[in-house]
């Protein structure tokens, strides 16, 4: 997971800060950020990558819970979630192989690496001048662990952050 603030502005006329991000995640909590319409966001493309090139990405790193009723899990042990993670890189492996197979077949890279997806992380560029209802839904004790590590990383790259006065909002990477 990556956390990095690409722009921090105060707009001079009315005081509202503006926050750029550039963001790296695990796949698999990218819905519950899109779920918050004030952000404005942006993300990479499986699409425009070769099949060989998504195969070699690194797996999202994942905290794991145990299940139990309700909405969250309490946190596995090392134990557990070091066999789970070999789990997960062996269905890795099987998926790679079976892409393979589509590859042979002459499928094209955008339709097979839709199944590598659930594996990676997704880089994310994502802006807002609200972040209130963000931080106090996902870092809340019952938020799924992944998306709060990611919530509370922001959090703090903005505590630590002195937005700038600007006229313009124009984040680089």
């Amino acid at each position: 997971m990556k956390v990095e603030i690409l722009l921090d502005s105060i707009n001079p006329f009315n005081g509202i800060r503006l926050t750029t991000f550039a963001l790296e995640y695990p796949q698999n909590i990218h819905q519950q950020v899109l779920t918050h319409r004030v952000f404005s966001r942006n993300s990479m493309s499986l699409r425009a990558m070769s099949f060989e090139r998504v195969a070699e990405l690194p797996i999202a790193e994942k905290t794991w819970t145990l299940e139990k009723k309700g909405m969250s899990g309490e946190l596995a042990n090392e134990d557990v979630a070091e066999y789970a993670d070999r789990i997960v890189e062996y269905m890795r492996s099987q998926v790679i192989n079976s892409c393979q197979s589509l590859q042979a077949l002459g499928i094209h890279h955008q339709d097979i690496n839709d199944y590598l997806r659930p594996f990676l992380n997704i880089q994310v560029v994502l802006s807002s001048t609200e972040w209130d209802n963000w931080f106090n839904l996902r870092l809340a004790d019952n938020a799924k662990p992944d998306i709060y590590k990611l919530a509370l990383a922001m959090k703090e790259a903005m505590e630590e952050s002195k937005p700038e006065k600007v006229y313009q909002h124009i984040p680089c990477t």
